[in-house]
């Protein structure tokens, strides 16, 4: 039971720095954005999982469409897709 329990404490510890990393560079990508929209979508992301474009949209107060192309352009910019 001791090596199940000391297994997961590391499993957690990965999983927190990965966290953390990816919050970082969220961040990082967040202060780079250009307007105030794109910031809020981002930043709604990096708080909540799972969410669809309907939540995003009604929680932040901005049409889907609007979401939807400013998650299309993160998405550009964080593949490096044109």
């Amino acid at each position: 039971m001791d090596k199940k329990l000391k297994e997961m404490e590391e499993e957690r510890a990965v999983l927190l720095y990965l966290r953390s990393l990816a919050l970082k560079e969220a961040a990082r990508i967040t202060t780079s954005l250009s307007t105030d929209d794109r910031r809020r979508v981002l930043r709604y992301l990096m708080r909540e999982e799972g969410d669809g474009i309907g939540s995003i949209s009604a929680s932040l107060g901005l049409q889907k469409q609007v979401v939807g192309e400013i998650l299309e352009e993160i998405e550009k910019e964080l593949t490096g897709i044109d």
